[in-house]
């Protein structure tokens, strides 16, 4: 995978080669690709710089090596039209339109349709307005002063989950049921007609977007599932075999699929013009966390750490390390920007990787709708996104003299953290690649990467002889790209709480799995490391790994933490005391201690720096309440203060396949219980949460005394190793060494820091 960006993406990161250039030069770059391969001749202006003239070298070099193999290139959501044009024109030269990438017809430009409501509104032809979800007053385009529209209005309503900054302005708000409360239906990509069903009446008596808009117009019918049901012409409590079966399936049969339509060849090319690049240029991104703003007041979204920077409860503008030297700023320094007539003051973390010059702005923060999650979380970059600079554009920024704290948690937990051994010392152990030509040359790489290991012990090894199961897991170092949705998982199926800015400023966040990030630079040849020189970028899941030695175990003096049957490392939450001894002696740095009572008292939001709330201290609230209660897995215990905890490879799921197991095991006769005495666990039925959200397969799980499991195989893989297994604490989880495949064989080794 080659890809050209302006910030350091996930994607990015994974990327087998990669090219940093601002947003000014990515037409340029598009021009020059779609001449080479697709001979299409376009207004190209200024030549290509040597980094863009190598990597598009690559480009050329990969799709000639692909041959008969297919070949696709994907324009960011970010790039002009000019952009996707041309690579459209690129995919149908290598053949991979209609193949690997299919073409939809789509609705009108919603930038278009609000700026022609805006001019309606000024002219007086609209005296009220209804807005059905979205939240226009923070996040459209400045031009259209849309606060101001919305109060010269007599009459405007808003449907949406909650009050915001639009509905605070609309002279009615009316609460729309979640999409998880309501009937819906719509068409797939593909055409495929779509039935959602409510999973839970709606909690606060909302109602659905379908159902608001029919009350509006008047129909007979206002239900729900009436309306749903209308379109496969079925009356209200009419028994409809077809409406019932779409129903079981989600989906009805026998559709017409749409059409993958021709790409334009209108004369789009010639009236294109490259973008004027400037010393300094912004590029907007959505957060990865909050999106455009609309998760801004989901905890767990606003503690999620950023996959690159490990940013939490905030955005900052990103800058290459370059750009921050000549600027004469650091971490945590506020800098004003300034885009036309507007400016904004927001800190700034430099991120290796980023294209000089280039000011990166995650939106979706500094609600002022007064939530009492993200109140005060972030500074709001939208004063400063126009039509003209809806994605990037031209700015000019200073360093201001003052600062901010950035709560990050990188640093918080390493690994390994031997004195005198920096990260680039480190890493090459913890973290373990190769390339595809050094696996096919030794497949047993990782290993050798490590120490030899000699079994002895000074104490007396606990043996697990007649244990019915032997968990373990494998986390696939090639496929993971550091989405954090295990992370998010991991805190709803486990009760893990927030805990606020303040407390991630002390290294007090309570996740169970982290994602560890690291930065491997370009050497001299002599040890010296530039960090404008990013060679590669790694993710690195780590959860308490359920070593067979555990450290920790050896230092509780009240036995909270100990082995079950299995070979677990489990806690006993009412023995714990609080020591945090546990904490200290793990190697992995993956325990977590409950400082307060997270879950009967209202904390998250500091008063200052490093200020905590009284909340934290008075009870304010009872856990009991309903809302929260519906919340909670019912199946995992809620901790409290004073109390460790950490991963437990989902115990109660484990649990609960030991039981239904158990139950059908009872059943056979004796003559077949005495052929298998063990009450084998069917693999791949116990799936953690962790493991059932990755979307890249990067975790699986399972039980090593069946031979034939997934996570047996792969333990037993060539790429398989132990992360400190010089300690010998025989851990339940592996990794297995991640696998590039550059276009050419890189002449040096690289080392890396945080």
């Amino acid at each position: 995978m080659l890809i050209a960006e302006s910030r350091l993406s996930p994607t990015g990161a994974r990327a087998d080669e990669r090219v940093a250039i601002k947003p000014s030069r990515m037409v340029r770059l598009a021009e020059e690709i779609a001449f080479k391969i697709a001979g299409i001749t376009s207004n190209m202006q200024g030549d290509l710089r040597a980094e863009e003239s190598h990597w598009i070298d690559l480009v050329l070099e990969s799709v000639q090596n692909a041959a008969e193999k297919k070949t696709l290139v994907v324009a960011g959501a970010s790039q002009p039209p000019i952009v996707h044009y041309l690579v459209a024109r690129i995919n149908e030269a290598t053949g991979a339109s209609g193949q690997s990438v299919l073409y939809r017809l789509v609705d009108n430009d919603s930038d278009a349709n609000i700026q022609e409501l805006s001019k309606a509104i000024d002219s007086g032809s609209i005296q009220g307005l209804v807005i059905v979800g979205g939240n226009p007053v923070f996040s459209a385009p400045k031009e259209t002063d849309f606060a101001e529209k919305i109060k010269s209005l007599p009459m405007s309503a808003h449907l949406s989950y909650y009050e915001n900054e639009t509905s605070n302005l609309c002279k009615w708000h009316v609460n729309q049921s979640h999409w998880l409360e309501a009937w819906s239906d719509g068409r797939s990509l593909n055409g495929t007609l779509c039935i959602g069903q409510p999973l839970i009446e709606p909690l606060f008596d909302g109602v659905s977007d379908i159902e608001f808009l029919a009350i509006l117009a008047g129909e007979s019918a206002v239900n729900g599932q009436a309306l749903v049901q209308s379109t496969f012409n079925v009356k209200e409590g009419e028994l409809n075999q077809g409406w019932r079966q779409a129903v079981h399936d989600g989906v009805a049969k026998n559709e017409s699929y749409l059409e993958n339509p021709p790409v334009n060849r209108n004369d789009f090319v010639s009236k294109s013009s490259n973008a004027i690049e400037s010393v300094f240029e912004v590029c907007f991104v959505p957060s990865a966390s909050v999106w455009d703003g609309r998760f801004a007041n989901n905890g767990w979204m606003q503690e999620l750490p950023d996959a690159i920077t490990k940013l939490t409860w905030d955005n900052a503008v990103q800058l290459s390390p370059k750009t921050a030297s000549e600027l004469g700023v650091k971490q945590g320094d506020v800098m004003e920007i300034t885009v036309g007539d507007d400016s904004i003051e927001i800190a700034c973390i430099p991120v290796p990787g980023t294209a000089d010059g280039a000011l990166v702005l995650p939106i979706g923060y500094g609600r002022e709708f007064g939530g009492r999650v993200c109140s005060g979380a972030g500074v709001n970059v939208y004063p400063l996104r126009s039509s003209n600079t809806f994605w990037s554009g031209s700015a000019t920024c200073r360093k201001t003299g003052q600062t901010y704290p950035l709560a990050t948690t990188q640093m918080h937990f390493d690994v390994n953290s031997t004195p005198g051994k920096g990260t680039q010392e480190r890493l090459p152990m913890l973290y373990r690649e190769g390339t595809i030509n050094q696996f096919e040359k030794d497949p047993a790489f990782a290993r050798h990467a490590g120490h030899a290991l000699h079994s002895l012990s000074i104490y007396e090894e606990r043996q697990f002889d007649g244990a019915q199961y032997k968990w373990g897991m494998s986390l696939d170092l090639s496929t993971c790209t550091g989405c954090n949705a295990c992370v998010v998982a991991c805190q709803a199926e486990n009760n893990i709480p927030i805990v606020g800015k303040d407390q991630v400023l002390m290294g007090r966040e309570m996740h169970w799995i982290r994602i560890d990030r690291y930065f491997a630079f370009k050497d001299d040849g002599h040890g010296h490391y530039d960090a404008n020189k990013l060679d590669s970028v790694a993710f690195q899941p780590v959860s308490c790994t359920h070593c067979e030695n555990a450290p920790c175990e050896e230092v509780c003096p009240v036995a909270a933490t100990v082995h079950d049957t299995d070979g677990l490392n489990v806690m006993v939450y009412n023995r714990c005391i609080g020591t945090r001894y546990c904490s200290n002696n793990c190697p992995f740095k993956v325990r977590r201690f409950n400082y307060f009572d997270y879950f009967r008292r209202d904390p998250l939001r500091s008063t200052g720096l490093l200020q905590v709330q009284p909340d934290y201290y008075v009870k304010t609230q009872s856990g009991g309440k309903t809302l929260r209660a519906m919340q909670f897995n019912p199946d995992v215990t809620v901790r409290m203060r004073g109390v460790m905890e950490k991963c437990d490879f989902c115990s109660s799921r484990i649990q609960r396949a030991k039981i239904a197991t158990k139950n059908k095991w009872m059943k056979l006769s004796q003559a077949e219980k005495e052929k298998d005495p063990r009450v084998k666990i069917e693999d791949g039925t116990i799936v953690p949460a962790c493991s059932e959200c990755c979307p890249a397969d990067c975790i699986t799980f399972g039980d090593l005394l069946d031979k034939d499991s997934a996570v047996s195989k792969l333990h037993s893989s060539p790429r398989s190793y132990e992360m400190l297994e010089e300690l010998n604490i025989k851990s339940r989880s592996k990794y297995l060494a991640s696998i590039t495949n550059p276009v050419h064989e890189p002449e040096h080794h690289s080392g890396g820091h945080h």
